[in-house]
């Protein structure tokens, strides 16, 4: 089952899926690891990969991967 598409303005604290925290997602070639993305910059992401559609989301669920689209 495809999971329903979630709106927002704001990024959401909590996935309402399941409850684990929503990280943003950064896209292009990664400079570094995720790892060292957050020691660096104090804040959790999830690498979106190069390839940019014009409808991508900008947060995911960093457990079950439910996405967040910004509107």
């Amino acid at each position: 089952m495809k999971p329903k598409r979630i709106s927002s303005i704001n990024k959401p604290d909590k996935c309402p899926r399941c409850g684990a925290p929503v990280y943003k997602i950064l896209y292009g070639e990664p400079a570094m690891s995720e790892e060292d993305y957050f020691k660096t910059y104090g804040e959790h992401v999830i690498f979106g990969g190069c390839i940019i559609s014009g409808d991508d989301p900008t947060w995911a669920c960093s457990q079950c991967g439910q996405e967040f689209y910004q509107r």
